[in-house]
């Protein structure tokens, strides 16, 4: 057995245990990373096609916007062009996009606070479809919550405080609060 493999009894026991990342990076570090990035004047807008390139397959895309206000669906569409997969979207409220996003086939969690047309026509009869037929996953935040983990995430943090309600402003990135 190599070095870098513990045993079981070794692992159980705590013995050779060495954390390999600390869960919080040092203050003297974060001002280093922070002083090196590229803060110069320069061309940031770029096409749809270089931008969709920027996601991966297998990661979150938060999508901004809110129903059929302000929606990216150029970049919607763009992401069902490229044929990415297994995306998950985070959105405060969901229309005609996720449709297309589980119609697709290109995302497979959506996580939102409301998931429909409008009032009037109910939920998403393809979200229903496709949460039902076990295809996606359907999570349902409340509007604070979402805009919560959004804010957790901005600032690298694992929860965002509100109220001492921590399970509910998880960023989702893994790491617990230290109480």
């Amino acid at each position: 057995m190599s070095p870098d493999v513990a045993s079981a009894s070794n692992v159980a026991s705590g013995a050779n245990f060495r954390r390999t990342e600390s869960l919080v990076t040092p203050y003297a570090q974060l001002r280093k990373t922070l002083a090196s990035r590229d803060r110069s004047l320069r061309r940031k807008v770029m096409s749809l096609e270089e931008a969709t390139a920027f996601v991966q397959d297998g990661d979150t895309v938060g999508i901004g916007g809110s129903t059929m206000s302000r929606t990216p669906m150029g970049m919607i569409w763009a992401l069902i062009r490229a044929r990415k997969s297994r995306l998950s979207c985070i959105r405060s409220i969901v229309s005609s996009d996720g449709d297309l996003l589980y119609g697709s086939g290109i995302c497979e969690r959506i996580t939102t606070s409301w998931f429909s047309q409008g009032i009037l026509w109910g939920v998403s009869k393809v979200m229903r479809h496709h949460v039902e037929a076990g295809a996606a996953i359907y999570d349902e935040w409340s509007h604070m919550a979402i805009g919560m983990r959004f804010r957790a995430a901005r600032w690298d943090y694992p929860f965002c405080r509100s109220d001492r309600c921590w399970a509910l402003m998880s960023s989702g990135n893994g790491r617990k609060p230290s109480r």
